[in-house]
């Protein structure tokens, strides 16, 4: 059915829209305000109009004179809502592309599809609703008539919830491929460790027709290798070859800090979750939601109860994806020190799920008297600077030579400096080779954002917590750069 006003054309949706709703529907201003995240790519935008724009009275709003989708609106019938169960009810909802906004289109098309919905469809009583803040579609309700009947505190929001096994099922099937490769940053963490293994063994238990491999650098920090080299399922220190693949990329922000990045080169396809703020927005589907942890979010999207289910049907072994899932956000939160509710609520449900706590915790924490010496070693060299502000701690080679300093023995130490009740940044910088230092940065993200302090270096990560390697043969005004945006920045 076709539907006219003054100026627009409310249509069905054709799988040719998908470009034009990809170019609005990405925009950040008009998605996550009513409900459902920016579209990641034209696939994404085809995708959603098979899936989700298919409803009996879901139409593309168009401009009479070329046709073109610019928005939807939809009338919800029973089975399509929540705000009611009656066949003679319905829900209205709606969104337009920005470019198209103040011309009083929507409110043009709303009164088009109520007088459609009362007098074609003999409904009694339409709903609609809006999230709190979202004013623009207040006001376009008021416009058509609506009147205030309830508000609700708690309300689900499924489009915002990227549904893992739909989108990788997808993937596999559309390329026609029967292997998976999962990927992590450079110089992995507990965090990219427990993402990528969290969804290798996910995917070995629940999809078992699939050949699965995850990689992982053998840089590895300590307390995650040390659960790693348990794994009775996967060597994720050996890289694949592998012709036809797909991929699954995890708690990479950005291309030149993804391990393996051949590998994502010449995959088939690909899927990218993360949770970094600087996300660049790459992969066929990218799902990024900022949270303490790329872990957390892999919690948030994998169907557990599916996971438990399969997992019953054969021995279960250790780890496997709820170990390494609550390993990731042991690891990024500073074992819970930097949490949210959802955090919290992951946890316990992991707990749930068969996840033993205190093995979690034993072989992330491993040191050894000798691995506490020489930490206490690295504290008596600390520095200060900024008014005493900024605590760091400079590891160069001979120090390395001599003391047999590794990267594990310092890669801790600026959280340690950042946490202290006098500091409110700490860093360290080590030579990992020469004139190559990889640094470490730790801040509350308030007093000083790092992610935003080290990006003209080309480093990144978060508000509170980033990292940069750089590549100096004066390591003494590469440090007074640093110090002297730090005093930028905080002004």
């Amino acid at each position: 059915m076709e539907l006219k006003t003054e100026r627009l054309i409310l249509r069905p949706w054709k799988e040719s829209d998908a470009q034009s709703l990809y170019e609005y529907a990405k925009d950040p201003d008009v998605g996550p305000i009513a409900g459902w995240p920016p579209h990641k790519s034209v696939e994404e935008s085809l995708n959603v109009i098979r899936d989700v724009f298919n409803g009996a009275e879901c139409y593309a709003i168009c401009e009479k004179e070329n046709n073109t989708a610019i928005g939807a609106i939809e009338l919800k019938l029973n089975g399509q809502t929540d705000m009611t169960d009656k066949e003679d009810e319905c829900e209205l909802s709606y969104w337009l592309g920005k470019p198209f906004w103040g011309r009083g289109y929507m409110p043009e098309a709303a009164k088009e599809l109520l007088r459609h919905g009362f007098e074609d469809l003999k409904m009694s009583v339409i709903w609609c609703g809006y999230y709190d803040g979202n004013n623009k579609s207040k006001r376009v309700q008021e416009k058509v008539g609506f009147a205030y009947h309830h508000t609700c505190q708690e309300v689900p929001v499924p489009y915002m919830k990227f549904e893992f096994d739909k989108v990788f099922r997808r993937m596999m099937e559309e390329h026609q491929l029967d292997t998976v490769i999962l990927l992590g940053h450079i110089n992995p963490d507990g965090d990219a460790a427990g993402s990528v293994m969290g969804i290798a063994h996910y995917i070995h238990v629940v999809y078992p027709q699939y050949q699965v491999h995850p990689y992982l650098e053998n840089t590895l920090d300590k307390g995650s290798k040390k659960m790693v080299a348990q794994d009775q399922v996967f060597d994720p220190f050996l890289l694949p070859v592998e012709e036809r693949y797909g991929v699954v990329v995890c708690d990479t922000a950005i291309l030149k800090r993804l391990a393996g990045r051949e590998i994502y080169e010449k995959a088939e396809a690909s899927i990218v979750i993360d949770h970094h703020a600087s996300n660049e927005g790459y992969g066929d589907v990218n799902y990024t939601r900022v949270s303490e942890a790329c872990a957390e979010n892999v919690y948030e999207i994998l169907d557990w109860n599916r996971w438990k289910t399969k997992l019953s049907e054969e021995k279960g072994v250790h780890p496997d994806a709820a170990d390494y899932v609550y390993m990731g956000i042991l690891h990024d939160t500073g074992g819970f020190a930097r949490v949210g509710e959802a955090t919290f609520h992951a946890a316990a449900d992991l707990l749930r799920l068969g996840v033993d706590h205190d093995y979690v915790m034993q072989t992330m924490h491993s040191d050894t008297l000798h691995d506490l010496q020489k930490r206490g070693y690295l504290f008596s060299k600390v520095q200060r600077a900024v008014d005493n502000q900024v605590a760091f701690v400079i590891v160069d080679r001979e120090m390395i030579e001599k003391e047999g300093i590794s990267y594990e023995d310092i890669h801790s130490v600026s959280e340690f400096l950042r946490d202290c009740e006098d500091v409110k940044m700490g860093f360290t910088m080590y030579e990992e080779e020469p004139g190559r230092f990889r640094c470490s940065f730790r801040s509350d993200g308030k007093w000083i954002n790092v992610n935003e302090l080290l990006a003209p270096f080309g480093g990144g990560g978060h508000a509170g917590s980033a990292g940069v390697r750089k590549r100096t043969e004066d390591l003494n005004e590469f440090l007074d750069m640093i110090l002297h945006r730090i005093e930028e920045m905080k002004k």
